[in-house]
């Protein structure tokens, strides 16, 4: 059903809601020209409000999420390639706007963002090199709203991606599709975060998941992988750390096989098997 149209033409902005109503901000107008405004939609009365500019710098495509009464907003471009990596908080109830902790990771355009059991997931997105290079990221970090803090948390499995869509049903996250900047290819991957802090990909263009075990886990000196008997082809494994950099990668033949970990620091990494035909999944350990 159609609603009240916005007061402005937009693109780009960030979106959150706290307490029913919904807020939208920043962004391209029409004229290409970047703005501060925020405005709030009141779905019971199907109307738009003007609320307190944010007090970043004019972007689009930053991210925005809730977390109990309050909004967040940060990231995005001017435009012109400068990469913005601040975050802000936002108080309905005065209507004002507060600086936070900045992201820690990569400046970015386009990220992606869920909230779980108080705390904020963000990550993906795409960042620049030089002024003109641009490519996608997998990285994810969390936000702790109690301590203001952000700590590094398992990057998405698979490619990296920008301009995902994100969903929750109950206490588990979903992301969506994406493209990759520097092939210009989009995806239909579907990932699922769970509420045990763990990404794990359902569907990758079409396929289901496939199945694969790690032992010991957690382990030493090294993991074995025991492949499903569904798998009759090579896979490509990957073994990113949590702040999604690449630790290990090759192609394997065998059902069962090992990777060695005693040269991997003490930590949590996230390991990706890819069959020929597109199939992935991604288990910790």
């Amino acid at each position: 059903t159609q609603k009240a149209s916005a007061p402005v033409n937009l693109s780009g902005t960030f979106t959150f809601v706290v307490n029913n109503i919904a807020y939208l901000g920043c962004g391209a107008r029409t004229g290409s020209n970047n703005s501060i405004t925020v405005y709030a939609y009141n779905p019971s009365t199907n109307s738009w409000a003007s609320k307190a500019n944010y007090i970043g710098p004019s972007v689009v495509g930053p991210v925005g999420f809730s977390i109990g009464n309050f909004g967040y907003a940060g990231g995005g471009t001017n435009g012109s390639g400068t990469l913005n990596n601040q975050f802000y908080k936002y108080d309905p109830t005065t209507d004002s706007w507060s600086t936070i902790a900045a992201f820690p990771g990569k400046p970015r355009v386009g990220a992606f963002a869920f909230v779980q059991n108080g705390k904020a997931y963000v990550g993906g997105g795409t960042a620049v090199i030089g002024g003109s290079y641009y490519y996608a990221l997998n990285d994810f970090y969390e936000y702790n709203p109690a301590t203001d803090t952000w700590s590094p948390a398992p990057g998405l499995p698979g490619l990296p991606k920008t301009g995902a869509g994100v969903f929750s049903f109950a206490d588990n996250a979903f992301v969506i599709g994406g493209y990759e900047n520097e092939t210009d290819t989009y995806y239909n991957a579907v990932s699922e975060f769970l509420s045990c802090g763990q990404f794990s990909t359902i569907e990758e263009h079409g396929k289901e998941r496939i199945v694969f075990n790690i032992f010991p886990n957690p382990s030493i000196d090294a993991i074995n992988i025991q492949l499903g008997d569904d798998i009759n082809s090579s896979v490509e494994y990957n073994v990113v750390g949590i702040d999604g950099k690449l630790i290990q990668n090759g192609i394997r033949r065998e059902k069962l096989f090992s990777l060695t970990t005693k040269e991997m620091a003490n930590g949590v990494y996230l390991l990706t098997i890819k069959t020929d035909n597109g199939q992935q999944t991604s288990k910790r350990f």
